[in-house]
């Protein structure tokens, strides 16, 4: 069943899009709105009831949350667009910490638990920076969000007709699997900083250093996704803004295939067994098999 969420009076920002997706967690549905709430709704037989939601300030301002829910057992995590990182207890929808990562947030928040701790990786774009700045690529303590470690990747926004386009992070990055299971990937728009114009990014998840990227001739919003084989060894896949769709050896980045399809990917491929399906900018729907 579908569900329309339609404009809330109550909103304390007077902008009623939901570009995040739902996530449903037991018998709820949290959805984060770009007015600056973040709904919490009881399933029943095919109905929602508004439970309760939550809205913030931050220094004076209620920001937009474009950026989905990250579920950790009873915390959330999302960005907003005035660069905060916010962990709320989605049992009392009471805020639990903030981290200030400097610039808007698009791209969705990760999560996995290392040693009994879950720590949380997100990057942010170079929007309110001005032409051109960094894209700050941050591990946080889930518990706490105090910063393990900072990476800090120059990015430049570019103007294309009637339209610019910021630089930095609008992907969702990818937690590696396998024998990349100390790695995370993530594709950006570096817009010609260091003469790259989109990346694919790994980097190591114990200190940020940069294992190695891969150099694309134009931006990319799409999310890189996971394939693993029989020997546990991942794959990745990703698409960028040329309609140039990669899969790439996770632990050397080595591109094994490479095919372009002329449209721009912006939507995310998912992976279904050894295929994987993705909508892009012409009107299509591709479904790519890996053998």
């Amino acid at each position: 069943r579908t569900f329309y969420f339609g404009p809330d009076p109550k909103a304390w920002r007077n902008w009623g899009a939901f570009d995040s997706s739902p996530v449903v967690v037991g018998g709820y549905l949290f959805w984060p709105g770009e007015n600056g709430t973040l709904y919490k709704y009881e399933r029943r037989q095919g109905e929602l009831r508004r439970v309760s939601v939550m809205r913030y300030r931050v220094r004076g301002v209620a920001p937009g949350i474009e950026s989905c829910l990250c579920v950790y057992r009873n915390y959330g995590f999302f960005c907003d667009n005035h660069g905060n990182v916010i962990c709320v207890n989605l049992n009392t929808m009471r805020p639990v910490w903030h981290y200030d990562n400097n610039d808007d947030s698009d791209g969705t928040v990760v999560c996995r638990e290392e040693s009994g701790v879950p720590y949380v990786y997100t990057a942010c774009e170079v929007d309110r920076q001005g032409e051109q700045g960094i894209c700050y690529f941050v591990k946080l303590n889930g518990l706490n969000g105090s910063r393990v470690w900072e990476r800090q990747i120059p990015c430049k926004r570019v103007e294309l007709t009637g339209k610019s386009l910021d630089g930095g992070m609008y992907s969702t990055p990818l937690l590696g699997l396998g024998d990349c299971a100390d790695m995370v990937f993530v594709n950006l728009c570096r817009n010609g900083a260091d003469h790259v114009m989109g990346q694919l990014m790994a980097l190591n998840t114990a200190d940020g250093t940069i294992r190695y990227t891969v150099n694309y001739r134009e931006f990319a919003w799409s999310s890189p996704i996971p394939f693993l084989n029989e020997k546990s060894e991942l794959f990745v896949m990703a698409c960028d803004a040329a309609g140039n769709i990669r899969l790439v050896q996770g632990k050397t980045g080595r591109v094994l295939c490479q095919t372009c399809m002329g449209s721009n990917f912006e939507s995310s491929p998912i992976a279904v067994g050894n295929t994987a399906v993705v909508g892009c900018r012409g009107g299509k729907i591709y479904k790519f098999a890996i053998k």
